[in-house]
Parts: C-alpha cells; sequence; structure tokens
C-alpha cells in the first residue's frame, strides 16, 4: 500500500514517543490527562495547554511576539508557534489522530524542528513548479482547531475581514 505523501511523519511520531518515554515529567503529566479526560478531543486540548505550560512553549502568534521582544531579529524568524505548527499539521493530515498532531505540534516547537511550509504550499498547488512566487498562508480557529487557507483575500475585502487570526505572506525569489 502507498503512503499518503501528505500523512503524518511517522519517523518524527516515533521521536515524539522517546520524547514522552524519557521525559518523566511529561509522560507523568500525559498519563494524568488521560485519566481525568473523557474524550479524544479533551484530551488532546489538555495536552495542548498543558504541555506547552510545561516547557514554556509559544502557544499563539502573539506569545511569539512577547517572548521575543528581547530576542535576535535573525532568532525571531525562526519561531513558530504550536497554533502554527498544528494548522499545518491538520492541513496535510486532516485524518490523524488529534492528539498525535497536538503532540508533533508540540515536539516541532521544542525541538525547533519545524515543519516545512513548502510541502505545504505543494499540497495546495500541486507541485513545487506551480506554486507562485508569491502567496499567504491565513491562520483561523483556535487551539486544536487550527486551520489555514490561501484563497480568502479573492472573498472578501481584506484579510481581518475574514476572521483570520494571523497572515503569513511568502516570497519566493528565484536563484540568479
Amino acid at each position: 500500500m502507498k503512503e499518503n505523501r501528505y500523512s503524518m511523519n511517522y519517523m518524527m511520531m516515533d521521536e515524539v514517543q522517546d520524547w514522552i518515554q524519557k521525559d518523566e515529567h511529561l509522560s507523568n503529566l500525559l498519563n494524568n490527562i488521560k485519566s481525568n479526560s473523557q474524550s479524544d478531543e479533551e484530551i488532546a486540548l489538555a495536552t495542548y495547554y498543558h504541555v506547552a505550560e510545561l516547557f514554556h512553549l509559544p502557544l499563539t502568534f502573539s506569545d511569539i511576539q512577547e517572548d521575543s521582544s528581547e530576542a535576535d531579529e535573525e532568532l525571531d524568524k525562526e519561531l513558530h508557534s504550536v497554533f502554527e505548527e498544528l494548522a499545518y499539521i491538520n492541513y496535510l493530515a486532516p485524518n490523524q489522530n488529534i492528539l498525535d498532531k497536538v503532540l508533533l505540534a508540540l515536539y516541532t516547537v521544542y525541538k525547533g524542528s519545524h515543519l516545512s511550509i513548502k510541502e505545504v504550499a505543494q499540497k495546495k498547488y500541486g507541485s513545487k513548479e506551480k506554486t507562485p512566487k508569491r502567496y499567504s498562508i491565513f491562520f483561523f480557529g483556535s487551539d486544536i482547531d487550527a486551520r489555514i487557507s490561501f484563497d480568502i483575500q479573492k472573498e472578501f475585502n481584506s484579510w481581518p475581514d475574514s476572521g483570520a487570526v494571523a497572515r503569513i505572506a511568502f516570497e519566493v525569489y528565484a536563484a540568479k
């Protein structure tokens, strides 16, 4: 059976499991959350907040702006929030288990090994060659309901009118 190109990165999921097993505080926290929650969504939501708090991870774009006010400008460009990573994961692997997606988003922010925005764009546009040189990604939702869209400005006068919580614009420069 051919694996879906955009399914969860199972090698990274192995790393997530290793992280959980090796970190006693994390493992205990997750066990506690699972024992006190009933649905997968409740477990994922509690995990989203409590693991981010445990490791001081930025949950939202505003958390990055607050945390990076003293950071070097070059470093600031590399910071991602858990919400942003989860939005990309939700787009790339919409049918995967929500808890796995939340754990992967937390792990990528914790490790600083962010998902490829190019892969997200390639899924949208079909290939690297078809990806426009300029495009924007708009973020919607909150918490574990993080979503992205590419085409909202066709429907609205401005992106804030769309209800998007953030926008990231990309411009790809051709090598000379």
